[in-house]
């Protein structure tokens, strides 16, 4: 379990490297207790997720266990699925010294990501915000988080930007595929 202080010393890195400063890179601890401790940044952002999934809670005919069960599910292997694809990755590209450090900003810069998205997520979901400029917010925040998850990529594989954006596009793919295997669970 982290600590608080070094929660705060690696959202600090995280923010750094949300600004687009390749500093942020040294204020994660890039050892492999660091490694495994950044999943610990999920603690974080599931209870975002959890506001979030409640809003938008589907109905299904398999009951409300279920469902809380198929999204549970969803966020618990959402946690492993692109570090496990970025295993082969890394090996494939040679990054075996980077990966560890790319995973951690990885991890702790979800829980930036998460937090721009939730507010969008929360106003969308209760009508606080109309569609048009709803959609038009999230978008930015959509091609920052982009910019942003590149940056990282690049910065923290020690990368070119095409190369970068290739690791965006894996991330998304997971995503997704993940996204739609629990939608025909539900």
């Amino acid at each position: 379990m982290p600590t608080r202080d070094y929660v705060v010393r690696s959202l600090r890195a995280a923010l750094l490297l949300a600004r687009f400063d390749p500093r942020g890179m040294q204020g994660f601890d890039v050892s492999l207790t660091g490694f495994w401790r950044s999943f610990g940044a999920a603690l974080l952002v599931m209870p975002l997720s959890a506001i979030v999934q409640m809003l938008n809670f589907p109905v299904s005919a398999h009951g409300t266990a279920w469902v809380a069960f198929v999204q549970l599910g969803e966020f618990a292997v959402g946690l492993v699925a692109f570090p496990i694809a970025m295993i082969f990755v890394a090996r494939l590209m040679g990054w075996g010294r980077q990966y560890v450090g790319y995973i951690i900003a990885y991890n702790w810069c979800g829980v930036l990501q998460s937090a721009l998205f939730f507010p969008i997520s929360v106003a969308q979901a209760t009508n606080a915000l109309p569609d048009g400029p709803g959609q038009i917010i999230e978008f930015a925040v959509l091609i920052y988080v982009l910019l942003f998850e590149t940056f990282v990529a690049r910065t923290a594989l020690q990368t070119t930007t095409t190369t970068a954006i290739g690791m965006v596009v894996l991330d998304y793919v997971v995503s997704v595929g993940l996204f739609l295997t629990s939608q025909r669970l539900l």
